[in-house]
């Protein structure tokens, strides 16, 4: 970690956080917070972190959401996490020999829609009625803030209630637009790194570092977009996949769509035999969007895995969902490296999408790409001289997106200070 800013004590005073944010309040470096609870800021209240403090996640001593601690930002409430690249804001394990899964990470919940018929509640969380986000009605909003998080990391968080039934390092739910989002990472998380559920929310530089399952995953009606995302597997077995992606749970027609517009990143996978998870692509359940720019390679079962909707009995029904949205254009993958150590794509009709040249897919191996170091103790994302994805390239016409990484395939070009400074390897 880099050394704490003038006016940080080498030795901050610990604090135990006890009690909900009922108002506004700032933690700074003075202090390290450990949690004891799962922090809530309320509506009207605003959680202020400056650069350099220390927030502390403990393993509870109960059972189910007894034994949660985390921070929840709720709908109406706000966070500021003001990290810079010398002094992060730093939440962690509080446990001696940390682990996934020490503590649940940082949920948003914000005011935008979600394609559910109406309000619901993260999972695990179905008893706290305050933590509803979400639906269709008159009184969402796409461009409501709950913040801003600068230079921020989350570790070791993601925290299992049961099997299935899982929070991650990073959770957005229903946040919208007017949330800053930029230079995050999730490292260690228990399960995925970032997920978001609906709203549209956007981000840029975005580090999956370490995760044990899938490192950004979007569902019920997420459109937002996000740039400069980098995923590294290279210490992960099993499975887990890059993007995962679904309009729902249920692969309905449910409004709105999950529809993210995302352009550069890096999605580096392991080249270790898994069955579940494990490629660098997995569109399915009747998702659209658009992703341009991506370099994905090293992923155990594929690139990329376009899947059509799937009946009740887990039968393929092709032509539809996914596959369909591919088909007609409202799911777009292009100007792209993409490949598996094994095979490119986990199916005919994804293998025959990125093999048509109009797309401007390469499925170039990892080795070949020229990434300059992928190892997770200590990775650098830059590409050497000679990658093939230093071109090839498209130019991004939505005013949100960096326009100078136009030529770049992947979230780095012969440098990568954005992910430097700030993010942890160790």
């Amino acid at each position: 970690m880099a050394t704490r800013r003038p006016g940080c004590p080498a030795s901050p005073t610990p604090v135990d956080v006890t009690a909900d944010i009922t108002a506004d309040t700032t933690w700074d470096c003075s202090k390290v917070y450990t949690l004891k609870k799962f922090v809530e800021v309320k509506p009207g209240a605003k959680l202020t972190i400056t650069a350099g403090t220390v927030v502390k996640g403990t393993r509870g001593t109960g059972t189910g959401e007894a034994s949660i601690t985390g921070i929840a930002v709720l709908p109406g409430g706000k966070i500021a996490s003001m990290g810079t690249k010398d002094q992060p804001v730093v939440m962690t394990s509080s446990e001696t020999s940390k682990k996934r899964g020490d503590w649940a990470g940082l949920m948003i919940l914000g005011k935008a829609k979600s394609n559910h018929a109406a309000v619901t509640t993260p999972e695990g969380l179905s008893a706290k009625d305050q933590f509803k986000y979400g639906g269709n009605g008159a009184d969402r909003d796409d461009a409501d803030s709950s913040g801003e998080l600068h230079y921020t990391r989350v570790e070791w968080a993601g925290y299992q209630l049961s099997v299935g039934n899982e929070i991650n390092a990073f959770s957005f739910y229903g946040v919208g637009s007017g949330t800053q989002l930029d230079h995050l990472e999730a490292y260690q998380g228990f399960d995925d790194s970032f997920e978001w559920f609906g709203g549209a929310a956007n981000a840029k530089y975005l580090l999956a570092q370490s995760g044990a399952d899938d490192c950004f995953d979007m569902d019920n009606g997420y459109r937002g977009k996000l740039q400069f995302l980098v995923c590294n597997r290279d210490d992960i077995d099993g499975g887990g996949n890059g993007f995962e992606v679904d309009n729902d749970a249920n692969a309905s027609d449910n409004a709105p769509f999950t529809q993210p517009m995302i352009w550069n990143a890096t999605m580096i996978g392991k080249a270790t035999a898994t069955t579940e998870g494990g490629h660098g692509f997995h569109l399915r359940r009747n998702t659209k969007g658009t992703w341009s720019n991506i370099l994905a390679v090293g992923w155990p079962l594929s690139g990329i895995f376009i899947q059509p909707n799937v009946d009740s009995a887990g039968a393929a029904l092709p032509g539809t969902g996914a596959e369909k949205n591919a088909t007609d254009g409202s799911l777009v993958v292009k100007n792209s490296i993409i490949s598996g150590t094994t095979k490119d794509a986990n199916s005919t009709f994804s293998q025959t999408y990125i093999d048509d040249a109009s797309r401007k897919i390469s499925k170039t191996k990892v080795a070949d790409v020229k990434i300059t170091d992928t190892k997770s103790t200590g990775p650098n994302f830059s590409l050497q001289a000679g990658s093939p994805a230093l071109t090839g390239g498209a130019e991004p016409t939505d005013a949100f997106f960096d326009k100078s990484a136009k030529d770049i395939i992947g979230a780095c070009g012969t440098t990568c200070p954005e992910f430097e400074g700030w993010t942890t390897f160790k």
